[in-house]
């Protein structure tokens, strides 16, 4: 089915390829059922659209980072933020989390690594 957004600045699908997380221009993150289309969730806190989502690999979170530099860890379970990192030094382009969850990878021009608690 097709998703009904013309645009999403960031996407990003989980490791086991059921569900997509979409980036909205109104600070929202939306997810879908891949395989029906299905919205399943709506987070909301970002002010502004995310341009990178990553999730962690067994799927129980989603890591979201506007151009601002607001980052924002959610639990999907329960569909909340649960962690934020404000004003992080330059643009996120990517973000990938490690095999154990245990570090945010993000890179623009550099790197940086942060652990989780």
């Amino acid at each position: 089915a097709p998703f009904p957004h013309k645009s999403a600045p960031a996407f990003s699908t989980n490791a086991a390829m059921t569900l997509l997380a979409l980036s909205m221009q109104d600070g929202t993150i939306e997810l879908y059922t891949l395989s029906d289309g299905q919205r399943r969730a709506r987070l909301t806190g970002h002010a502004r659209a995310a341009g990178t989502c990553a999730w962690t690999p067994d799927g129980t979170r989603l890591i979201s980072a506007t151009p601002t530099g607001d980052i924002r860890i959610w639990d999907l379970a329960s569909r909340r933020e649960i962690a934020t990192l404000s004003n992080i030094a330059g643009l996120a382009h990517h973000m990938v989390v490690t095999g154990d969850g245990r570090h945010l990878l993000m890179g623009n021009y550099g790197a940086q690594i942060y652990t989780a608690p």
